[in-house]
């Protein structure tokens, strides 16, 4: 989990530092181990940790980063290609980045500076340009600058797992991974959305669509890219790249289609799992998080598993005797809580 937030002016606009830091602070518990700070004006783009930008802005990048492939400098962010003109904001992880990695250099692209997957999605971006986005397997939400076309794209994974948002008024348009750095902005109004409040209240629905709590703040929605013209600056529409196609094949029988559904699991369980950190699992006790411990055991015999649990304090809500049975079949260490 990192956080990233961003603004776009339709004029040349000034960030003082103070703000510039106050938006990395509402990032903070995003991203504890690093930061990174992107500001282009008339003189260029300029990456570094300060939050101290040039006067006349036209667009900034915020970004806190959890470490979790390459743990190095190498990987920080906000994070440019070789010639300047990309230059990529990231939330979230990239599964198939090995499998990109070698697509990529097998095209003959060059020069990997990293071991991480931000680097290799923002060079597959440079290489196939939004075609890049149906390639990912993984959670994201991601913004690049693109300095030669002056656009700043910004897009959700599939799923809609990584959270996206953005907000515009009469002087710019501005993103981010939560509402509350948008909330810091002078421009961006705190009026709710009444409809949406209802469809909460009514119908638990929290989620869905390009609508938030808040009348002025919308988000991309999953599977959604949109693009800021830094020129124009028309209102963003965003546009569907992703969508589900039926897949359709010979009929299976009980047995097949078992076996079929196990090394599909197994094979999404060795992507999840790549890390250069301890990586532990939550474990309900139900099906589908018990399935994922056991599934972590079978396919490394000797990991040290981790896995962390909820237990009510009520008898009849409680499943930790299910968690205790999981816990055991797969030799998993569990975390307890109970507040």
């Amino acid at each position: 989990m990192c956080g990233f937030c961003g603004l776009t002016w339709r004029r040349p606009g000034a960030l003082s530092s103070d703000l510039a830091e106050t938006l990395s602070s509402r990032l903070g518990h995003r991203g504890p181990d690093d930061r990174g700070f992107l500001f282009l004006s008339g003189d260029g783009v300029t990456v570094n940790r300060s939050a101290a930008p040039p006067g006349e802005l036209q667009a900034a990048f915020i970004h806190r980063r959890l470490s979790i492939l390459d743990l190095t400098e190498a990987g920080g962010q906000p994070m440019s290609t070789p010639d300047g003109r990309y230059h990529l904001a990231f939330n979230g992880e990239i599964y198939n980045y090995i499998e990109l990695r070698e697509e990529l250099i097998q095209e003959g692209v060059q020069g990997f500076r990293s071991r991480s997957d931000t680097e290799v999605l923002l060079l597959a971006f440079e290489r196939w340009g939004l075609m890049a986005l149906e390639r990912f397997v993984g959670m994201f939400a991601l913004a690049v600058l693109d300095t030669s076309r002056r656009k700043v794209v910004l897009a959700r994974d599939f799923a809609g797992i990584k959270p996206l948002y953005y907000a515009s008024w009469s002087e710019g348009l501005a993103f981010a991974s939560e509402i509350q750095p948008l909330l810091e902005l002078p421009g961006v109004g705190r009026s709710g959305n009444a409809q949406r409040l209802y469809d909460y209240l009514h119908l638990a629905v929290t989620d869905h669509g390009g609508e938030t709590f808040y009348s002025d703040i919308h988000q991309v929605p999953a599977g959604h890219y949109l693009e800021i013209d830094l020129d124009a600056f028309s209102a963003p529409s965003p546009v569907r790249y992703a969508t589900v196609e039926p897949e359709t094949g010979q009929p299976l029988t009980f047995a097949q289609a078992a076996e079929e559904l196990r090394e599909r699991f197994l094979h999404s369980l060795r992507w999840h799992m790549r890390s250069d950190v301890p990586v532990g699992a939550a474990l309900s006790g139900g099906i589908d998080s018990s399935a994922v411990v056991c599934g972590i055991r079978r396919l490394y015999p000797e990991a040290e598993i981790h896995a962390f649990s909820f237990v009510a304090d009520d008898p009849a809500l409680s499943e930790e005797r299910w968690i205790d049975l999981a816990g055991a079949a797969a030799g998993a260490r569990v975390h307890k809580v109970s507040p």
